[in-house]
């Protein structure tokens, strides 16, 4: 059996920024998040345009086609809508300029439908080709736009508010490690060894006033109080943060988003800490993703086919064996599954030493087997995995059940994972390589619980344009 020690998969997904190896989430401030907005919009406006002069035949065109220009800037209207829908005025994974040129495709890609469905009505009809013009220079300009705000972000620096994380000091040591903090974003800490006898003695105004002066003087906005306390200290601490322009906030809930989402909600006098599915795990999502999967999986099968014939032909070429290869993985809920991929070792390559962590470089592989594994084409029989429902296009990568029982006792959120089908690609595929060291095996874990906890449908659509790019440039292998 392999022996793998994995560092803790909660110390890397929460670990601070300072810590991080591996991008984060950003939230947005408001001024941000309304200065991209603005910026995407003139980026689009000035797109239409460029559509308008190229596709329709500029001023001329309009006595043929007087909307010529509405139907654009209506397309664009459509696009900004959807940007705010799928969230990127609010928070971004990107860890550098060409991800935010991912994301920008993966958005004009995901409002293609929606808005040449709009420029199809009569009254907006417009000719195609200025809708294709419209389509490539918008994601294009939008793109390195974004990529350029990245980079101005990176370099000038956007202040945000430090967060005072103020209780007894397991809790602010442990509510610290699990806030979401950005490079620029850190928390101040301040353990008290008897918080809880001072909210319990009295007034608990004139102890946390003080900490409160401090709190401002270091660009604290927010202040996070981790135990428990009476609603008493409750409301002298929120006229105390009030009167600085602070915010108050109370980390001391025995449910954390784990596997589940978690919803605060108002009934009479109480206030109920609400546990929901995660929004990937969702009937209704979940349908969407399978239909999505397979209007892009089948037809993805048509068009590789000579690529895949040409492939079996060549492993049948290059060593005896049989072309496809499968092997037992674990899936959705724990199910087991087999995994079609191209041979790319002996039949025999696990005889003597049964199941083997995968290593860079592995001498067991075929000659031919060391391109197919180099450039990821002997992952394309999982498209039928997708269409069998076994696998989706993105998702966790599945692990074969030997080491699936190991990391189940080293990492107490290693089944968690499974809550969804596993993938293809996924968010961990796409930020480390395939044939990773077993120790990291936590790192991957962290950013398989990142996906699931935020999962969006342009989450989806950047990790396949970013998997298509890298498979194009062979620098995801």
């Amino acid at each position: 059996m392999l022996s793998v020690q994995p560092r803790s998969a909660e110390a890397i997904a929460y670990a601070p920024a300072r810590d991080r190896t591996r991008p984060a989430l950003v939230s947005f401030g408001l001024g941000w998040a309304m200065l991209l907005f603005a910026a995407d919009a003139w980026m689009l406006v000035l797109c239409a345009a460029i559509a308008f002069a190229l596709g329709s035949g500029g001023l001329d065109g309009v006595r043929t086609h007087p909307n010529a220009l509405v139907a654009p800037l209506a397309v664009c209207g459509v696009w900004l809508f959807l940007f705010e829908r799928f969230g990127l005025y609010r928070r971004s994974f990107n860890a550098s300029p060409l991800d935010e040129v991912y994301s920008a495709v993966a958005a004009i890609g995901l409002g293609t439908i929606p808005g040449f469905a709009l420029a199809s009505i009569p009254a907006l009809w417009v000719p195609r080709p200025t809708l294709v013009i419209l389509a490539v220079t918008s994601a294009v300009g939008v793109g390195v736009l974004r990529a350029f705000m990245h980079s101005l972000r990176a370099t000038v620096g956007v202040e945000t508010p430090r967060i005072a994380v103020v209780g007894s000091p397991d809790g602010v040591a442990t509510v610290a490690r699990e806030l979401p903090l950005d490079e620029r974003e850190s928390a101040w800490r301040l353990p008290l060894d008897d918080f809880s006898d001072v909210v319990a003695a009295g007034p608990i105004a004139p102890r946390v006033e003080p900490l409160l002066e401090r709190a401002v003087d270091h660009g604290c906005g927010m202040l996070l109080v981790t135990e428990c306390v009476s609603a008493r200290a409750v409301r002298e601490m929120l006229r105390a943060t009030q009167a600085r322009g602070m915010t108050l906030a109370l980390a001391a809930m025995p449910a954390r988003v784990q596997g589940f989402d978690v919803r605060v909600r108002r009934h009479g006098n109480l206030g109920l800490v609400c546990p929901r599915p995660l929004e990937v795990c969702r009937p209704g999502v979940d349908l969407a993703r399978r239909v999505a999967d397979l209007s892009i999986a089948l037809p993805a099968i048509v068009v590789l086919a000579p690529l895949l014939a040409a492939i079996a032909i060549a492993i049948a070429l290059d060593s005896r064996g049989p072309v496809l290869y499968r092997q037992t993985r674990v899936g959705r809920y724990g199910r087991v599954f087999d995994i079609i991929k191209f041979r790319t070792m002996p039949p025999d390559a696990e005889r003597g030493t049964g199941p083997v962590w995968a290593m860079p470089a592995d001498a067991r592989a075929t000659r031919l087997g060391r391109f197919l594994r180099r450039t990821s084409l002997d992952e394309l029989p999982q498209l039928f995995n997708v269409v069998r429902g076994d696998m989706a296009l993105v998702g966790p990568r599945p692990e074969r059940p030997a080491f699936v029982d190991q990391f189940r006792r080293e990492l107490k959120r290693y089944d968690e994972r499974q809550v969804v089908r596993p993938g293809i690609t996924g968010w961990s595929h796409v930020n480390m390589r395939r044939d990773i060291d077993a120790s990291r095996i936590g790192e991957r874990l962290a950013y398989d619980l990142e996906y699931i906890e935020h999962w969006s449908p342009l989450f989806d659509a950047s990790i396949l344009v970013k998997t298509l790019a890298e498979f194009l440039f062979h620098r995801a292998a």
